[in-house]
């Protein structure tokens, strides 16, 4: 029996699970950026602030995503046929190779919307690691954020607004409640973000799995703390 793919259609749609969906992304979103704020004033920002910082972090991309399995159960798909591991050393070559490709193409977009944009220096810079130990806690922050968002929004997300609309309707959309999510970050560098979501939502449309996006987004979360 073939696996279900990401462009599967389940023959239910979720409003209530969408709606609560957001609530969740306000209530943090709101939450996060007044944290955040703090954090920034404060100037030189600490290994044990850091910790904190990330480790709630951590803690809130597992129940956005323990809430997105949840939920996808009740439209009948599994994270595991969304995610779609490649079974062959084809599909490993295949996708990596996508997603590099994807990775420069983002290098040329984001750097061409950066010189139009010019948002200047990034408020988060004081929250990327500066030694080892920040460097560790940051990669795994990193690959978790790469498999719990492109679950929530390049998966659930996208799979619920695509059964509320269309596919253009529901890429489109998903990407910008993934750059709103990043407004701590301020609105030009939101709008950069915007433009990445979007871009992983045709991704994840066109490839009809997640797995590239994921390896994308947590390979760029580490590179643009080394080469930041």
């Amino acid at each position: 029996m073939a696996t279900p793919s990401i462009a599967s259609r389940p023959a239910t749609r979720d409003p209530a699970g969408l709606l609560g969906l957001v609530l969740i992304l306000a209530a943090f979103t709101v939450f996060g950026f007044f944290s955040v704020q703090r954090v920034f004033s404060a100037g030189a920002v600490s290994t044990e602030t850091k910790a904190i910082v990330y480790g709630s972090t951590f803690i809130f991309e597992w129940i956005l995503a323990a809430y997105a399995a949840w939920r996808l159960r009740h439209l009948g798909l599994s994270v595991r046929a969304l995610v779609d591991l490649p079974s062959t050393a084809k599909g490993w070559l295949i996708d990596i190779g996508v997603t590099v490709g994807v990775f420069l193409l983002w290098a040329g977009v984001g750097q061409g919307l950066a010189f139009l944009l010019k948002p200047g220096p990034p408020k988060h810079l004081v929250l990327l690691p500066s030694n080892s130990v920040e460097f560790v806690l940051w990669i795994v922050l990193s690959l978790t954020a790469g498999f719990c968002e492109e679950l929530v929004f390049r998966g659930y997300l996208q799979r619920t607004l695509e059964l509320a609309s269309n596919a253009g309707i529901a890429i489109v959309t998903q990407g910008v409640i993934f750059g709103l999510v990043h407004l701590y970050q301020g609105i030009k560098l939101a709008t950069l973000i915007i433009v990445l979501g979007t871009m992983l939502g045709l991704l994840a449309h066109w490839r009809r799995k997640l797995w590239p996006g994921m390896m994308f987004h947590a390979v760029t979360d580490i590179v643009g703390a080394v080469f930041r």
